[in-house]
């Protein structure tokens, strides 16, 4: 390697910005940085044997297993063991939601701690695929962490300057939701993005994506990652929240049918109602309310 060839040593210590090339390491100003040091007893996760087979992906799924093709635009749900072997052969990616195993929901759960998510949020999906291209530009509606298990990637990201914050996936190739074209800037159409950065991976590689970030990714040789959704919670999942779960808001005056809503009475009769019942929900924003909120989260 370089630091072999230069100072005749395995490895160097370097400050940071004397790696910039401007290529594949740029300096960038942002907003701000927060860093998660979470420590684990070894590499227990990148050398467990069922996270380096088809087999084994299809042993741990919880969730769906599905093959991708044409960098995501194709797919085929729940392949047997078989068949994924051979698409994955031919170019595929293969897909396992939700893998779950005593190793996996520790560090789930230790995720959940470590980063004051609400109990039992972040999950592990996995990714396996032969050397080729992967998955096309689009983005993931929350916070993840990508951790490479095998092989080498190459990575390219950019920032969403279409949808800032996205409660849906997405990307230049996916078809816009209606809940989407409530969040796009003014005049905006989504593209594959312009500012890229490119990152290669390998075992034991981490990688943090925010929430909306665009990625997309292309295998440099046979090679599986994980990926870890840890949503952070936003004031629009706070509100789905109370009003799916906190029995204030499944009283008898919540549940009441209402002739005021009707257009003809919205702006009189109508108007009263709804400030009432904004004013029971300022109730909930007192050091009593968040009691209760936080006495129903303890019983989920």
């Amino acid at each position: 390697g370089r630091a072999e060839a230069l100072y005749g040593l395995p490895e160097v210590l370097v400050a940071s910005r004397m790696l910039i090339n401007d290529r594949t390491i740029r300096q960038v100003s942002v907003g701000g940085v927060r860093y998660y040091h979470i420590l684990f007893d070894s590499h227990e996760l990148i050398e467990q044997a069922e996270l380096t087979s088809v087999a084994g992906f299809a042993e741990l799924c919880n969730g769906a297993l599905r093959l991708d093709f044409d960098g995501g635009r194709s797919g085929l749900r729940n392949p047997s063991v078989a068949v994924a072997e051979a698409r994955l052969a031919e170019g595929a990616t293969l897909f396992a939601s939700d893998l779950r195993g005593e190793l996996l929901t520790t560090w789930c759960r230790q995720l959940d701690s470590a980063l004051g998510l609400m109990p039992d949020t972040a999950r592990i999906n996995g990714f396996m695929a032969n050397a080729g291209e992967g998955l096309d530009w689009h983005w993931d509606a929350h916070e993840l962490f990508v951790v490479q298990i095998y092989g080498h990637k190459r990575w390219q990201v950019a920032p969403n300057h279409c949808v800032p914050n996205p409660t849906c996936n997405g990307g230049p190739t996916y078809p816009v939701r209606p809940e989407l074209r409530h969040q796009m800037e003014s005049g905006s159409k989504i593209e594959a993005p312009e500012d890229i950065q490119e990152l290669e991976t390998g075992p034991g590689s981490v990688i943090f994506l925010p929430r909306g970030y665009f990625h997309r990714v292309d295998n440099l040789e046979p090679s599986a990652h994980l990926v870890i959704p840890t949503p952070l919670i936003n004031w629009r999942d706070a509100f789905t929240f109370f009003f799916a779960e906190l029995p204030e808001l499944f009283s008898p005056e919540w549940r009441r049918p209402s002739t005021n809503l009707h257009p003809g009475k919205l702006f009189t009769d109508g108007l009263d109602e709804f400030r009432d019942r904004i004013r029971a929900l300022e109730e909930l924003a007192t050091e009593d309310g968040l009691r209760r909120i936080l006495s129903v989260l303890g019983r989920r």
